[in-house]
């Protein structure tokens, strides 16, 4: 059976980004959304999220953006560093890491919403450093599902992203992600089957999304997404990517694969 979490990412970053998630949730296919604590639209996620309990919540922690929640090395100049780098050089004190993530966790903790998932902005969880935290956090937490942004190649993506950084990127999670899974299964945690959305942004058409759906293979597939209603953003087009998964022809070509949709909590 091929079964899709359709995972909006950044519920939290604003008010705008916050209902062009619930639109994408209550009139398309997002089924599942990752929440950032350390955003301006925190407290109306949660207000959301308590509102519109069939959307499913986990966490999507962030070292990469805005300011931490605690003091530390993470962000000298009061906001984090966006180079990724640092993390894969292990240029950062493992404790502070740590203690960072935690606080994010339990900050979303106390609002009373039970976290589903664990994923990260920008995909930082793919170094070693931060992985290990977050697989120990996890466990403690009870959080079962971890994500793997392991994409595999369709030729229409593959060419679609031939020319724009999305294929250097999907390559380079694709390498940092190596044996992951494996990792997982030693902790008694899981991840998907399969993982979309890497290269079907940058920025998603009508004809990327339709060639993923059609890709779909058995088992338990999640699909990244940022819709929102207010663009932020270089290389995404939220207006667009909410009017693609709120599109009729989007809904009926799931139907027409035999696609059920659904989200971690119900795995």
């Amino acid at each position: 059976m091929k079964k899709l979490i359709v995972n909006a990412d950044d519920f939290g970053y604003s008010e705008e980004v916050n209902k062009g998630i619930i639109e994408s949730h209550l009139n398309g296919i997002v089924t599942s959304t990752s929440m950032i604590v350390n955003m301006p639209g925190f407290k109306s996620a949660v207000k959301l999220a308590k509102k519109y309990p069939s959307l499913d919540v986990g966490i999507h922690l962030n070292l990469t953006e805005a300011k931490p929640l605690l003091n530390s090395s993470l962000a000298p100049k009061g906001k984090f560093s966006t180079r990724y780098a640092k993390f894969i050089l292990r240029m950062y004190k493992k404790e502070e890491i740590e203690a960072e993530l935690e606080a994010q966790i339990n900050k979303l903790e106390a609002t009373g919403i039970k976290i589903s998932h664990i994923d990260t902005h920008e995909h930082v969880h793919v170094s070693s450093l931060v992985f290990d935290i977050i697989v120990n956090l996890a466990k403690k937490h009870k959080i079962k599902y971890i994500r793997i942004p392991d994409e595999k190649f369709t030729l229409k993506l593959f060419f679609d992203s031939i020319f724009n950084l999305q294929l250097f990127k999907k390559l380079i999670l694709s390498f940092f992600s190596f044996n992951k899974k494996r990792k997982l299964m030693k902790n008694e945690l899981k991840s998907t089957d399969n993982f979309y959305g890497v290269l079907s942004t940058s920025p998603l058409t009508f004809t990327k999304m339709a060639a993923v759906i059609r890709k779909i293979k058995d088992g338990t597939s999640e699909l990244v997404c940022h819709p929102g209603n207010a663009n932020y953003d270089n290389y995404l087009n939220r207006i667009r990517e909410k009017k693609i998964l709120t599109h009729e022809n989007i809904k009926q070509l799931i139907k027409d694969q035999n696609i059920k949709l659904t989200n971690f909590k119900s795995l």
